[in-house]
């Protein structure tokens, strides 16, 4: 049998799924999903936040930059849509990126070649995340484990979230492992 660090440790190196990620968040937000290659070049709310959701987990796809075919390289992201209520004004929108992208450098580095995000961006209000979260390395899969922590934090906004996760006594990678974990487990 592992140790709890063990177990930990390798929940950081072992990706996650929607499934997972909607059953994680359940007790906390209702989470739509949207895969990015499915969305259209210029994409409405409706295509990321689902049924009155205000939670999206977006799975974004690596493509070959010569074939423009998918790879099997994933990356999870995560859109929030907020409602100021003290200024009664129109939505904003959060996009987190746990490896600290803004839009154009994630569909650049996803080597996407429909601008669905940076469309959709275009004529919202939407506060990216800029801060590197994840370690980027190959042996680390823990960026939709990121996606749960920004839905079930997601009354804070992004500079106190950045806080939150960072000034836990564990670095960011380990800190949303060890949420997933004992939340899968009790699921």
């Amino acid at each position: 049998m592992a140790t709890l660090s063990e177990a930990i440790l390798r929940r950081e190196q072992t990706s996650i799924d929607f499934e997972q990620i909607q059953k994680t968040c359940a007790p906390h937000e209702k989470v739509s999903f949207a895969y990015l290659d499915d969305i259209p070049e210029n994409p409405s709310d409706a295509h990321f936040f689902k049924h009155g959701t205000t939670c999206c987990a977006v799975l974004c796809t690596v493509h070959d930059v010569h074939t423009h075919t998918p790879t099997d390289i994933h990356h999870w992201i995560t859109l929030l849509k907020n409602h100021d209520s003290k200024l009664n004004s129109k939505p904003h929108y959060i996009f987190h990126d746990s490896l600290g992208n803004t839009i154009a450098q994630l569909e650049g580095k996803m080597k996407v070649f429909k601008k669905s995000l940076t469309n959709w961006a275009a004529d919202r209000r939407v506060v990216q995340n800029r801060v590197i979260l994840q370690k980027h390395v190959a042996n680390i899969q823990d960026c939709g484990m990121h996606c749960i922590a920004r839905i079930i934090m997601r009354n804070m906004d992004q500079q106190e979230f950045i806080r939150w996760i960072k000034n836990s006594p564990l670095n960011p990678d380990l800190s949303v492992s060890f949420l997933s974990y004992f939340s899968l487990l009790k699921n």
